[in-house]
C-alpha cells in the first residue's frame, strides 16, 4: 500500500474522545429527560453534533429552543473535556512522523466543528503535522455523505482513489468508500464486529498496526 495521502478521522482516531461525546451528550440530554444509553450515542457517530441532534430531536420530539440549547451545551462540553483529559491514541505521535517521512501529504476530515478541532490539535500538539484541515461545517451534507473526503482530496490536489482515510465510525467508513478511497477502519472494540466495517480495505485494533501497512 502506498498511498499519496491519508486523511485522517478525527474523533476515534487521533483522540480518544468517543468516550467525552457520550459523557456529554448524555449529560446534556438528561436535562431534559431523555436517557441516552452507550449505544443510542455509538449508533450517531461520526455524524456532526447538529446532525446528532436533530436525529433525537425526530425520535423524542423536543423544540428547537432545546435543540439550539443541547446542541451548545454539548459542543462547549466537549471542548471542556478535550482540553481537560483528551490523550492521544498509542501510535499517533509515530506514524505521522512516519508519513511526513515518505513525503505523505496529512490532511484532516472530522465531522467536528473548527473550535473543537482546534481543541484537539492544541492539546496533542499536531497542527503542523496537517496540510489540510477539513469540518463538517464545510460541507452541506455530512458523514455518511462522501463530500468531506471528496473535498479534502480536492484540496489536497491528490486523486481520490490514492488517498488512504483512517476512521473508526459505520458512517466514516461508509463516506471513504463512497469516496472511492482506500479505508484503514479502526473501531471501537465494542462495534467492531458490525458488517459495515468489512466493506473497509483493512482492519487495525491500532494505530501501530498503520505503520505495517505503509
Amino acid at each position: 500500500m502506498s498511498p499519496k495521502a491519508v486523511i485522517f478521522d478525527m474523533d476515534g482516531v487521533i483522540i480518544d474522545s468517543e468516550p467525552i461525546w457520550r459523557k456529554a451528550e448524555k449529560d446534556a440530554f438528561k436535562v431534559y429527560s431523555i436517557i441516552l444509553t452507550d449505544d443510542m450515542c455509538r449508533s450517531t457517530a461520526g455524524l456532526r453534533l447538529m446532525q446528532v441532534v436533530e436525529h433525537w430531536q425526530k425520535r423524542f420530539g423536543f423544540d428547537n429552543e432545546a435543540k439550539n440549547f443541547l446542541f451548545k451545551t454539548v459542543h462547549a462540553r466537549v471542548i471542556e473535556l478535550i482540553l481537560q483529559d483528551g490523550q492521544a491514541f498509542d501510535g499517533l505521535y509515530d506514524l505521522l512522523e512516519a508519513l511526513k517521512g515518505k513525503g505523505i501529504k496529512i490532511a484532516l476530515a472530522s465531522g467536528s466543528s473548527y473550535a473543537i478541532i482546534d481543541a484537539v490539535l492544541e492539546k496533542l500538539n499536531i497542527k503542523p503535522y496537517f496540510e489540510v484541515l477539513r469540518s463538517g461545517d464545510d460541507e452541506d451534507y455530512g458523514k455518511p455523505h462522501p463530500q468531506i473526503f471528496i473535498n479534502t482530496a480536492l484540496q489536497l490536489k491528490i486523486a481520490p482513489e490514492d488517498c488512504l482515510v483512517i476512521e473508526d465510525s459505520r458512517n466514516g467508513v461508509i463516506a471513504a468508500k463512497a469516496a472511492r478511497m482506500k479505508v484503514v477502519a479502526m473501531p471501537e472494540e465494542d462495534v467492531k464486529t458490525d458488517a459495515v466495517f468489512r466493506i473497509a480495505d483493512f482492519t487495525v485494533l491500532s494505530l501501530k498496526e498503520i505503520l505495517r501497512l505503509l
